[in-house]
C-alpha cells in the first residue's frame, strides 16, 4: 500500500508534468504591428491572393490590414503576373493560370466571368480586359477591365473589337485603357471617353510592340523608331489628365536595317529596346531608353537578368529565382506553328558571347510526341505567347501589308461612327 508521503509526491510529479505542456497559441490575437507586417510582405511580392487568404483568417486580421476592394490603391494592382487564358475546351473557358515573375509561383485560378464575358488579353502586369459582347467579334460593345484577385471591375463607355487587338495596358493614375491592334494604330480612351482617341501609324512603318512604363505608353515601330505618350501642357502647367489631354510624340529615331525585330521589355525597373536580326550571323542587339533624354543607350549585360520576348507579350524576370533558366539570357519564345512542327518552343541567347541555343519541348521527337512534365522554359513561354486566337489570325491570316486594308477601314469607319453619335 502506497504511504500517504508517496502518494502525496506522486501528485506532485503530475503536476510538474501537466505543467510543462506547452499551450496553445491563438493566431488570432498576434500583435497588429505584426499582422501588418506579414500583409505588407505579401504586398511586396505581389502575392495578393495569399494577402486575401491570410486576411480571410479572422475579423481582427481583417480590421488590421487594408481591404483590397479598393481598385484604386496601387498596393492591390497586379504588377508581377504573367496570364494565360485556357482554350478550347468548355470546361476550362473560365480558367486561367498565372505565374509571379518576382517569386516563380504558378497560380491556376477559375474566374466565373470568363465564362460570360469574351476575354481580349491581358496586361503586363496581370489586369485581364474582356468584352461583354458576343458573336461576331467585329461588333462593338463596351470593354471591361478586371482586377482578378480583389475582382474589382471597371466599365468603359467605350466600344471595343474582340478582333484584331495585339496587345493592351492599362494605366491606374488615373483609369485608363491603351490598345493597339494588329499593324497600324494605337488608340486610348478613359472611363469616360466615348471613342478611342487614335494615333495613326502609316505605312510601312506599322507598330511592331507597345508597353507601359512610367505611366506613359512607349510604341516602337517595325522601322525601329520609338513614340511615346505625353500631357498637354496648358495655362503654364500640366492639366488634369484624361484622354484628350494625351497625345504621342517622337521619343528616338534609329536607322533601322533590314530585315530586323524590335521589341520593348521592362527589366529591372528600365525599359530596354531588343533589336533581333532575322538574318543569320548578325549579333543580337539591347539598349536601355533614357527616357529623360530620349537616348538609347548600349546594354552588354543583363547580369542574373533573363527576357522573354515574343511578338505581344514580353517580361523579364530574376533567373536565379526559376530553375533551369539561365541568366544574362534572352528566350526568343517561338510561334505556336513552330511547336507543332518542329517542337522548337524558344530560342535561348547569351548576350555576352552571342551564343544561340534552341529549347526543344520535352519528348519531341520529330512529329512524335512523349508526354512529360512541362519545363519551367516551356511554362514561361506558354505565358509569353499570343492567345492561340491572335496566332492563328497571324499565322493563317490574311495580307496585312496594305495600309488600306479593307478590313480596317470597316473597324475604323465603325470607331468614327461611335464617336461621332
Amino acid at each position: 500500500m502506497l504511504s500517504r508521503a508517496a502518494a502525496g509526491k506522486r501528485a506532485c510529479r503530475s503536476d510538474a508534468s501537466s505543467s510543462a505542456t506547452p499551450e496553445r497559441r491563438d493566431w488570432s490575437l498576434l500583435d497588429d504591428r505584426v499582422i501588418v507586417h506579414i500583409g505588407d510582405r505579401f504586398l511586396a511580392d505581389n502575392d495578393l491572393d495569399y494577402y486575401n487568404d491570410f486576411r480571410a483568417v479572422c475579423g481582427r486580421w481583417r480590421r488590421a490590414t487594408p481591404d483590397p476592394k479598393d481598385g484604386a490603391d496601387p498596393r492591390f494592382q497586379p504588377k508581377a503576373w504573367a496570364v494565360r487564358k485556357h482554350f478550347g475546351s468548355p470546361r476550362l473557358n473560365s480558367v486561367v493560370s498565372m505565374v509571379n515573375l518576382k517569386t516563380c509561383r504558378f497560380v491556376t485560378m477559375e474566374i466565373p466571368m470568363l465564362s460570360n464575358y469574351r476575354y481580349i488579353n491581358a496586361t503586363d502586369g496581370g489586369l485581364l480586359v474582356l468584352w461583354e459582347g458576343g458573336l461576331p467579334p467585329w461588333l462593338t460593345y463596351r470593354a471591361l477591365v478586371l482586377n482578378p484577385f480583389t475582382g474589382f471591375k471597371a466599365y468603359f463607355v467605350v466600344p471595343i473589337f474582340a478582333a484584331g487587338i495585339r496587345a493592351v495596358a492599362v494605366d491606374t493614375s488615373p483609369l485608363m485603357l491603351f490598345a493597339s491592334n494588329l499593324f497600324n494604330y494605337v488608340g486610348w480612351a478613359d472611363l469616360n471617353s466615348r471613342h478611342f482617341e487614335l494615333h495613326r501609324i502609316q505605312h510601312p512603318d506599322f507598330v511592331a510592340d507597345m508597353r507601359l512604363f512610367a505611366g506613359d505608353i512607349y510604341v516602337v515601330n517595325r522601322h525601329g523608331s520609338i513614340i511615346s505618350t505625353a500631357n498637354a501642357i496648358a495655362d503654364g502647367g500640366r492639366t488634369q489628365r484624361s484622354a484628350r489631354t494625351i497625345t504621342i510624340n517622337p521619343t528616338t529615331t534609329i536607322r533601322a536595317a533590314a530585315s530586323v525585330d524590335y521589341h520593348l521589355v521592362e527589366s529591372a525597373g528600365e525599359l530596354l529596346l531588343v533589336t533581333r536580326p532575322t538574318i543569320a550571323g548578325q549579333p543580337v542587339l539591347v539598349h536601355k531608353l533614357d527616357t529623360i533624354n530620349r537616348v538609347l543607350e548600349p546594354v552588354v549585360s543583363i547580369g542574373s537578368r533573363a527576357l522573354f520576348i515574343s511578338e505581344v507579350r514580353s517580361f523579364s524576370i530574376d533567373a536565379s529565382m526559376f530553375p533551369t533558366v539561365e541568366g544574362g539570357c534572352i528566350y526568343f519564345v517561338e510561334p505556336l506553328a513552330t511547336v507543332v512542327k518542329h517542337g522548337i518552343i524558344a530560342s535561348s541567347l547569351r548576350l555576352v558571347d552571342q551564343r544561340k541555343e534552341d529549347i526543344v519541348q520535352f519528348g519531341f521527337q520529330g512529329r512524335n510526341y512523349n508526354f512529360g512534365p512541362p519545363t519551367v522554359v516551356q511554362v514561361l513561354a506558354d505565358h509569353c505567347r499570343y492567345t492561340s486566337e491572335h496566332e492563328m489570325e497571324l499565322y493563317h491570316g490574311r495580307d496585312w501589308a496594305a495600309d488600306d486594308s479593307e478590313d480596317y477601314k470597316e473597324l475604323d469607319g465603325a470607331v468614327e461612327s461611335e464617336g461621332s453619335n
